[in-house]
């Protein structure tokens, strides 16, 4: 019978599993590690069926408990296809009639999860948004010279008001503009001067102290020459 590598059918552990005889005697559902791993028990302790059939039957609670985790996963069936292959393949004849009944349920289950069907490929059936576009704002420009035809003279002549309004603000716009750019311009210029002159009497004012300073220290070493020649 074929095997899938890389698993080989060699090795001493190979039939380590293996209940070769039947079983009728009812079996622990859940392996406990204490006993596995604890120091007082050796290989040959753990070398019984009982202990064989915990090990099958833990390791089937545990696929069990991943069936039902990946059941909506869409790669479920490449994941277990082939656990429900290994389970047809086991001896369950010689095995408590409890796991068996729990042997078929796993299979149950994998072939339920099997069966749904999946959802192909789609391609996106919201279209994307599409750009905004903008209006362009186009202002009419009035021309006194030219009348609108079929227009009368006072509707003419609320458009001439409207678009001499417009121009009008739009000057006092511009002054505005400028009149606060030239008001900038002279704080700017007025603090710059503050300044400068701030920078200047602080200069002059460190001069004064170093000539005094020095001045005290001339006096001060004459006043110490004339002391020594005295003595």
């Amino acid at each position: 019978e074929p095997v899938i590598p890389p698993f080989k059918p060699v090795g001493k552990s190979i039939n380590l599993l293996e209940i070769k005889k039947p079983v009728k005697e009812k079996i622990q559902t859940q392996l406990k590690m204490s006993e596995v791993l604890t120091t007082n028990m050796d290989r040959d302790a753990l070398n019984n069926d009982g202990f064989r059939l915990s090990v099958i039957s833990s390791t089937v609670v545990l696929l069990e408990q991943f069936s039902a985790v990946y059941d909506n996963y869409p790669s479920y069936q490449e994941i277990f296809s082939p656990i429900k292959c290994q389970c047809g393949k086991l001896p369950v004849s010689n095995y408590p009639e409890s796991l068996q009944k729990q042997i078929q349920r796993l299979v149950n289950n994998i072939t339920d999860g099997m069966e749904t069907k999946r959802k192909p490929l789609l391609m996106q059936k919201k279209k994307p948004p599409p750009l905004k576009m903008f209006e362009p704002k186009i202002e009419e420009v009035f021309d006194d010279r030219k009348k609108r035809k079929g227009g009368s003279k006072e509707i003419n002549e609320k458009q001439k008001l409207v678009h001499k309004y417009k121009k009008e603000m739009k000057g006092a716009i511009r002054e505005i503009r400028k009149d606060s750019y030239m008001i900038a311009q002279v704080q700017f210029q007025e603090q710059k001067e503050k300044d400068d002159e701030r920078k200047r009497k602080v200069k002059q004012l460190y001069g004064l102290l170093a000539n005094q300073e020095g001045d005290y220290r001339a006096m001060k070493r004459n006043k110490s020459h004339n002391e020594n020649k005295e003595k």
